[in-house]
C-alpha cells in the first residue's frame, strides 16, 4: 500500500499564508491571481512565468514523478513532468532550520505562452495560444498550477520561492505587449 501524506488546507487559510517561501501540497491546486493592465491600442504577445518545483512525497525521493498541469483563467494549457522530490543534497538557499531529510530543491521551470503555442522550458508542451486564450483588457488572469485525481502521475507539488531551493527568486511573471499598427 502506498503512503500517502495528508494536506493541511488550514494552512492555505492562514493570514501569514503570502508570506510563505515554500508550498507542498500531495494532490489539488493552487491558483495565482496576475493583474493584467493593456493599455488601448495594445496586444499580448506572450506570458512567461517562471517557477522553482519538483515533486511532493513524505520526507523526499528523487524519482518520485509527478504530473503538474498548468491552467490560465480554468483552460488547460499544459502539463510538466516532474521527474523527483529532490532531497539528495541541501538547498542552495534552502534555510539551516529546514531538515535534511525533507525537500531541499526543484527545477527551473519556465513556461510561456504566445502567438506560436505554449512552451516548457523552450519545448513546444501545446498548441495552446496567447490568442486562444481570449484575454481581455485589464482582466485578472488566474494562474492555476496542479496536480489532477486523474494524472498518470499523482506525486504532488513543491514550489520554491526566495529563500529555498537552487534559485533564490520567487515566481516570477513576464507579460508582453505589442503596439498595434
Amino acid at each position: 500500500m502506498a503512503l500517502q501524506p495528508i494536506d493541511d488546507r488550514n494552512v492555505f487559510l492562514s493570514p501569514s499564508r503570502i508570506q510563505a517561501q515554500l508550498i507542498s501540497f500531495y494532490k489539488g491546486h493552487i491558483t495565482f491571481p496576475i493583474p493584467l493592465d493593456k493599455e488601448e491600442g495594445t496586444q499580448l504577445e506572450s506570458i512567461t512565468i517562471f517557477m522553482e518545483l519538483c515533486s511532493e512525497c513524505p520526507n523526499y525521493n528523487n524519482s518520485w514523478k509527478s504530473d503538474i498541469t498548468f491552467w490560465i483563467n480554468g483552460q488547460e494549457i499544459a502539463t510538466y513532468l516532474s521527474l523527483g522530490d529532490y532531497g539528495d543534497r541541501r538547498g542552495a538557499y534552502t534555510p539551516s532550520w529546514w531538515p535534511s531529510s525533507s525537500t531541499q530543491y526543484g527545477m527551473p521551470v519556465n513556461l510561456r505562452i504566445d502567438m506560436d503555442g505554449t512552451y516548457i522550458n523552450g519545448a513546444k508542451a501545446s498548441s495552446i495560444t496567447i490568442n486562444s486564450l481570449g484575454i481581455r483588457n485589464n482582466e485578472v488572469l488566474h494562474f492555476t498550477l496542479g496536480v489532477k485525481d486523474d494524472a498518470k502521475y499523482v506525486g504532488g507539488i513543491n514550489l520554491f520561492g526566495r529563500n529555498f531551493g537552487d534559485i533564490n527568486e520567487d515566481i516570477t511573471v513576464q507579460i508582453a505587449f505589442e503596439r498595434k499598427k
